[in-house]
């Protein structure tokens, strides 16, 4: 990392700092607090090399213990007060990430959040700006199957005594640089059994005619989650989703197609245990993906399906075991297929799934078929191209931190 790179960085962060500082200044007891998150670590692959990971071509995510190829970091910023019975908040988050085989030549940077929101006695919150919006996430996948996050406004955590009511309107980003203003409604916190809860979102994306450029036509995108807290002293969810049209990304990204016709449906479920008095913990995950009539991948349905379990021998060192299959079906092309597995030897502060921060030493192994490698991008793991050549299969080993605070 050159000096250059750094001092870029810190000025990021000052300048939120400072803009909190500002901002802190206008409230009464006003306090500044900070978060962050990094990973980062480096490994290699049998016959020497860069470690390299293992993805598969359509699906929408891979399993990552022992399978992350970058240097990421994340630094959030948080200045709150309150003023006439009033409480505000400002948050700035940038993020860094570089790939291991740039040595640091090249950093991604990024203002991942810049927002205000203010909360009055009611306990509902008004909001604008840029931010994560109340995402939803397979953490062994990485995979953020809810994640309407992005510029906008809304208000949030209003009070409708079976649950709450969250609206927010969205400014989605189109392929030739415009955007489409999106309106996303949820209903959450509903109580549907003991420990359960349920939330319902509906994104209305209306479709918009331009004399400049091809009309947008309109979509939509439909989500129904259910979590069930303490199932073997952690949560199970469940997710099913639907979108058409502009609302088949099911995110809250880029709409990378104009198709009227094109639609998606997902079912996620996601288990993390961690019982009391066991030395056993871990996650379970399964999504099914049904694309059809996508202007550039065509029909195709995504499964993965795969699990972490961990078993802790002591208070601060644990061995892991995460095996998982992504398997992609184009209509009318043959099936391919990705398996991973990865050993790993943690160490962590406390034996539960979740605790950060943590210290691993791991063995990758992968096998894909012959359609996996002949959908993979030109120098991917999995191309002919690739590290491995022409082989069906690859190991890495390695060493990695992941922390958050």
């Amino acid at each position: 990392m050159t000096a250059v790179h750094i001092a870029r960085g810190f000025i990021n962060f000052l300048a939120a700092a400072l803009l909190a500082g500002v901002f802190a200044g206008a409230v009464h007891a006003a306090a500044f607090d900070w978060h962050g998150y990094l990973r980062t670590g480096g490994g290699s692959r049998e016959g020497g090399g860069e470690q390299p990971c293992f993805a598969l071509a359509g699906a929408g995510s891979k399993f990552r213990l022992g399978n992350e190829c970058e240097t990421f970091a994340e630094l959030e910023g948080e200045a709150a007060g309150e003023t006439d019975g009033r409480r505000w908040q400002l948050t700035g988050r940038i993020s860094l990430s570089s790939p291991h085989d740039q040595a640091f030549k090249e950093i991604v940077r990024r203002t991942a959040e810049l927002w205000v929101q203010t909360r009055g006695a009611d306990g509902a919150r008004l909001w604008a700006g840029r931010r994560f919006y109340m995402r939803q996430d397979v953490h062994i996948s990485d995979f953020f199957f809810w994640d309407n996050s992005g510029e906008g406004a809304g208000i949030e955590d209003v009070a409708l005594g079976f649950g709450k009511f969250a609206y927010a309107l969205r400014r989605n980003p189109l392929p030739d640089g415009g955007h489409l203003w999106t309106h996303d409604l949820r209903l959450y916190g509903i109580a549907a059994n003991p420990g359960g809860e349920l939330a319902v979102g509906i994104d209305l994306r209306p479709g918009v005619g331009r004399s400049s450029a091809p009309d947008v036509p309109g979509g939509l995108w439909l989500s129904v989650m259910h979590t069930q807290r303490g199932v073997f002293g952690g949560s199970n969810t469940f997710a099913l989703q639907y979108g058409k049209g502009a609302g088949a990304n099911l995110s809250g990204g880029r709409i990378v197609s104009t198709a009227r016709r094109e639609e998606a449906m997902r079912a996620v479920e996601y288990l993390v245990w961690q019982p009391a008095m066991s030395a056993f913990t871990g996650a379970f995950t399964a999504v099914w993906e049904r694309r059809r009539g996508a202007d550039a991948t065509g029909d195709q349905t995504w499964m993965s399906i795969g699990a972490r379990p961990q078993y802790h021998f002591s208070r601060h060192w644990a061995l892991a075991l995460e095996v998982g299959r992504d398997q992609v079906k184009p209509d009318g092309a043959p099936v391919r297929r990705l398996d991973k597995a990865t050993l790993a030897v943690l160490l962590s502060p406390e034996p539960r799934f979740m605790a950060r921060p943590q210290l691993r030493a791991f063995v990758t192994r992968a096998h894909w078929n012959d359609a996996a490698a002949a959908a993979a991008a030109a120098g991917d793991s999995l191309s002919p191209g690739g590290p491995f050549g022409g082989a069906r299969s690859g190991t890495s080993y390695g060493l990695q931190v992941e922390a958050w605070w």
